[in-house]
């Protein structure tokens, strides 16, 4: 099990008997957070900055930001942006852990 420390994000151990389960757990989705556990970065972000770089998606992207609306903006991120998971940088024992569990 992983045990976060006070801050977020902060992964301290792995317990190495992960992926022990019950043939009735096998059938269960496994659920992993992006941002911040299964990648130190916040994929939006990226999205939003990949949009003002790259001029795709401008006027919606501004239109969510002046009324502060944060759900909009990052929707119309990430309709605009181009992202590529595989440039992403993962956290390996998350990777293994994930791996072992199924």
């Amino acid at each position: 099990m992983i045990k976060k420390d006070r801050n977020i994000g902060q992964n301290r151990t792995i317990d190495k008997d992960a992926g022990q389960h019950d043939d009735c757990s096998a059938n269960m989705p496994l659920y992993v957070d992006l941002d911040g556990t299964l990648t130190p970065t916040d994929t939006a972000q990226e999205q939003i900055l990949d949009c003002l770089f790259n001029g795709r998606g401008l006027v919606p992207l501004i239109k969510a930001a002046i009324v502060l609306d944060i759900p909009e903006a990052k929707s119309a991120a990430s309709i605009h942006a181009e992202f590529r998971a595989d440039l992403l940088p993962f956290c390996g024992e998350l990777i293994k852990y994930i791996r072992n569990a199924r």
